[in-house]
């Protein structure tokens, strides 16, 4: 069942970004001159990504939405320079610059009342964390993102599946104890994407059932000592797959405080956390 108006959709507007652009390049050959050009239609581009942000809000049902976008600065890259290592090399899509300043400053046209957002040092699924666990907001929120990180953070969250060419919408509501089992099961597994390397040979799925009979910090630690590493390592890589919380960035000196396991806030009360 959609949400009764008005909610908020928080959209992690970054793989939007990508998305409109990859479909807007073209590769032009220079006739005999064995020259290749690759250009890009901005004006395509900007009516793919409307089209894509007015499908989510009609979906959704929001009539209210925030679009998120990651700062070119990255607090985890602080204390992990490898993070997002693995990226090194990889272009961005033609425009991308241009493209995203126009996202933020002119957005999306359509019926429903929004708004841009990049918070320094924060990547869009930090924002959206941050307001997906505000305390009592004006508006009830909704999370949409392509990404499983956010499935760190409790709440509704909103989900698009194509299947046998139909468009299926699921609203699926995530409690603190599941979004916690799901924050420490990355803690274990790490994210190969993000270049997290976590435990080695330890996936979802063995990660998961690590975490079967206890799940909490304390089988995270006595996981990592027993695979060789230590409880530092298991902090470090919980400071990077956890994603912030309302009450981890200070928004007017963009200051963010890192993951510990004292300050952990859970509906489970994880008795463990401190240890």
């Amino acid at each position: 069942m959609k949400p009764t108006k008005p909610f908020e959709l928080l959209i992690d507007a970054d793989p939007l970004l990508y998305q409109s652009l990859l479909a807007s390049e073209e590769e032009i050959e220079w006739t005999d001159n064995d020259i290749w050009t690759l250009v890009a239609d901005l004006k395509q581009a900007k009516e793919i990504f409307n089209a894509k942000v007015t499908d989510l809000i009609h979906l959704s049902g929001c009539s209210l939405y925030s679009l998120c976008f990651s700062d070119t600065k990255n607090f985890r890259k602080e204390f992990a320079p490898y993070y997002k290592g693995n990226r090194k090399g990889k272009r961005k899509p033609v425009g991308f610059k241009a493209f995203k300043e126009w996202a933020m400053e002119e957005g999306v046209s359509n019926e429903a009342v929004g708004r841009s957002l990049l918070w320094p040092n924060l990547e869009a699924d930090d924002v959206i964390g941050i307001l997906g666990t505000e305390p009592k907001p004006k508006h009830p929120r909704v999370i949409y993102s392509i990404d499983k990180d956010l499935d760190n953070i409790a709440g509704i969250h909103f989900k698009i599946e194509e299947k046998d060419d139909n468009v299926h919408v699921l609203f699926l509501t995530l409690t603190p104890e599941e979004s916690y089992k799901n924050f420490l099961t990355q803690c274990l597994s790490g994210d190969p994407v993000d270049n997290i390397s976590g435990l080695k040979g330890y996936g979802k799925v063995k990660s998961t059932k690590a975490l079967e009979k206890s799940p909490t910090w304390r089988t995270v630690v006595s996981t990592y000592i027993s695979s060789g590493m230590s409880e530092a390592d298991a902090v470090e890589t919980a400071r990077l797959v956890h994603i912030l919380h309302w009450d981890d960035y200070n928004m007017e000196t963009g200051k963010v405080r890192l993951w510990n396991a004292n300050h952990q806030k859970i509906a489970t009360k994880d008795t463990t956390l401190g240890c």
